[in-house]
């Protein structure tokens, strides 16, 4: 995450058979389309790698926005593998 092109890196979380994975995007739309059809967390980060937001697109309000993301206890949490 050291070449920063744009103010913003996006990094989406998801999981494929119970195992945790990541993608990062420069483009905000395609971060979000990545994360909707994953039903990922999305995390937007600036340069100085602080989160600015972080969208949980499992869970959903009534209108099936994405909701923003709350702490959960996590259970066997490991590495998280690239891809």
């Amino acid at each position: 995450m050291s070449d920063f092109p744009n103010k913003f890196k996006y990094i989406i979380i998801y999981w494929i058979n119970q195992e945790p994975l990541f993608s990062e995007f420069i483009n905000k739309t395609e971060a979000e389309r990545a994360a909707s059809v994953r039903n990922a967390i999305l995390m937007e980060v600036s340069k100085n790698f602080k989160i600015n937001s972080i969208v949980d697109y499992y869970r959903r309000d009534k209108d099936d926005n994405p909701m923003p993301f709350k702490n959960r206890t996590i259970k066997n949490s490991g590495f998280i593998k690239g891809g």
